[in-house]
């Protein structure tokens, strides 16, 4: 999020690791890819709204990545 907001941007997909989503989650690790949207809140000029962000957990993956807005 503070990567985004350096550069104004918005994420318009979230991809995780299935070991990074379990720890933050306190889940047991998933061993399949899957997607779920997830609210996320942003703040512009001060005020501040919820958003809807798709989330994709991938089991070969490591870390988190943020897919900005074009």
């Amino acid at each position: 999020h503070d990567v985004l907001d350096l550069f104004h941007a918005r994420g318009v997909r979230l991809l995780m690791g299935s070991d990074d989503f379990a720890r933050m989650m306190g889940l047991p690790v998933i061993r399949q890819m899957m997607s779920f949207d997830a609210d996320y809140r942003h703040s512009e000029n001060g005020r501040r709204s919820v958003h809807g962000m798709p989330v994709t957990i991938i089991p070969w993956m490591s870390g988190v990545l943020v897919i900005p807005e074009d």
